[in-house]
């Protein structure tokens, strides 16, 4: 099989400068990305954003002059406003994580002694409960719980 070669007038070397007439041309404008409807947009506004900062910084050297003079006439007050934050703000806030670190096991010790109490508690008052029901009235009756209520009230207290 020979092969040709392919001539300038070939549909594949068409170097004409009007696209093409398809029906997906119009269509195109219709589904392409938000972010490429957005590129234009974006690119003018980092360029804007370039320029202000330029301009900005080109202003901010001509005071530049005037930022150590600031300085050397606001130091009595920053070291002052340091000096009431360390007092009102830094210094409280210091002592209290170390008072808090420092009662951090009493705080748990007692915390797990009270859960535990409580857990205690409950488990032998159930068992308690179940030990009077099953001991204390052996009979059963037909409404054994309003029974069991009428019983209790008549018990008189035992004097020791």
């Amino acid at each position: 099989m020979t092969t040709r070669p392919m001539s300038s007038s070939s549909p594949l070397f068409n170097t004409a400068t009007t696209p093409p007439a398809t029906p997906f041309v119009s269509m195109e404008s219709e589904y392409t990305a938000p972010l490429v409807k957005a590129l234009p947009y974006l690119k003018a506004g980092f360029s804007f954003s370039y320029q202000a900062s330029i301009y900005f910084l080109q202003l901010a050297r001509r005071f530049m002059v005037f930022i150590p003079i600031l300085v050397y006439l606001l130091a009595p007050f920053t070291v002052f406003i340091g000096y009431i934050g360390h007092i009102f703000i830094f210094a409280p806030y210091s002592t209290l994580v170390y008072l808090l670190d420092a009662v951090h096991p009493l705080y748990v010790f007692c915390g797990v002694a009270c859960l535990t109490g409580v857990l205690v508690g409950y488990i032998g008052r159930t068992v308690a409960r179940l030990l009077v029901g099953a001991f204390a009235y052996p009979e059963a009756s037909e409404d054994a719980s309003t029974d069991v209520v009428k019983r209790v009230e008549k018990l008189e207290p035992v004097e020791l």
